[in-house]
């Protein structure tokens, strides 16, 4: 190493640091705004949700940071006109620890492992950093922006849509150890499916499980370096960014199904059934699954029989012509009670 090439390692050392510092700063800044805004309000407010998507974002203060030092290597590898040398991995990894120590305010051990290794992958892509960077963010960015309307609409559908935004907005908790698997490395119940292998653009994303931020960012980064702006697209950020979404409630039961049907014909009851010609139908539907939510199916059919007998209104003296529903009839006394019982089985 010649010594122009060290003293340009030194300055490009010092840039890093004194990012590192300012990066330290803005997340102390961010984090005090945090904490008074949640000691003003008992419930979370508005800007409370804001400041800790900044905070857990790809926009949190460390990134940016991370995006100027790349920048700062992409003007150190133009003075040395060689980004595969030796000498320029060494300055990537001496701006990478100087940064995290100083951003961090621990010692340079610090930078040697653990979420922050992966940033030299990123301070290598230079200029490009900044880009991969912002592209993460606006990608979730946006699916925080479907959150916040679905929630404005609060209908069925928008709550479908909130969990399909969720799987692209929040990192995956506790995973399967295996894609498809139901159990943990730790033989418990995941809380995400994780993200699902496939292939987009001819670049293939394998499976993942729980993995925080940086190591996104840093995975991301080495998809750059191999296969650049393809990676940036939508189509390709949403399949990286992808949590699998929570897993299904297991077991479904006889008994858990038969209490959810109950609750549907408890809504059709109570939104014009009872007054309506088809209440008689209702009313014996609604004993028959009372009792299989709360027994399960009958011994016989006698039972059901019987119950249907009590709730069928007199035959008609004339005949039905086909396709005309039953006569009129009052709903049964137990079709009133329905709508005040407890509900409950599996959902």
């Amino acid at each position: 190493m010649t010594n122009d090439e060290m003293a340009l390692m030194q300055v490009l050392a010092s840039q890093a640091a004194q990012i590192g510092r300012e990066a330290k700063d803005s997340a102390a800044a961010l984090e005090s705004r945090v904490k008074q805004n949640a000691e003003s309000k008992a419930e979370v407010s508005a800007e409370t949700t804001l400041l800790n998507r900044e905070t857990s974002g790809f926009g949190a203060p460390r990134f940016q940071g991370l995006g100027r030092v790349a920048q700062a290597f992409a003007s150190f590898v133009t003075r040395v006109n060689d980004p595969e040398s030796q000498i320029a991995r060494d300055a990537a990894e001496s701006a990478m620890r100087n940064y995290v120590s100083n951003m961090t305010g621990n010692t340079e051990k610090s930078a040697n492992g653990g979420k922050f290794a992966g940033y030299v992958t990123t301070i290598r892509l230079g200029d490009n950093a900044p880009r991969v960077i912002s592209a993460l963010n606006r990608r979730v960015k946006y699916w925080e922006s479907v959150i916040d309307q679905c929630k404005l609409e609060n209908t069925p559908e928008s709550l479908r849509m909130i969990a399909e935004a969720s799987r692209y907005c929040k990192v995956a908790g506790k995973c399967p150890a295996t894609e498809g698997g139901s159990l943990t490395h730790d033989g418990k119940a995941p809380t995400h499916n994780g993200r699902p292998s496939r292939v987009v653009h001819g670049i293939a994303i394998k499976y993942s499980g729980a993995a925080p931020r940086d190591s996104q960012l840093a995975r991301l980064s080495e998809e750059y370096a191999k296969h650049g702006d393809a990676v940036l697209t939508d189509e390709f950020l949403d399949a990286f960014l992808d949590n699998g979404g929570k897993p299904e409630k297991a077991g479904a039961t006889v008994q858990g199904e038969a209490s959810r049907a109950l609750q549907a014909i408890e809504f059709l009851v109570q939104n014009g059934g009872a007054r309506s010609t088809d209440s008689a139908f209702l009313s014996m539907a609604s004993i028959v699954l009372n009792r299989i939510a709360s027994a399960g199916f009958g011994e016989s059919q006698a039972a059901d029989a019987a119950a249907f007998d009590a709730a069928a209104p007199e035959a008609p003296a004339e005949p039905v012509e086909a396709g005309t529903s039953f006569g009129v009839a009052d709903p049964a006394p137990d079709a009133g009670k329905a709508s005040k019982r407890k509900r409950g089985g599996a959902l």
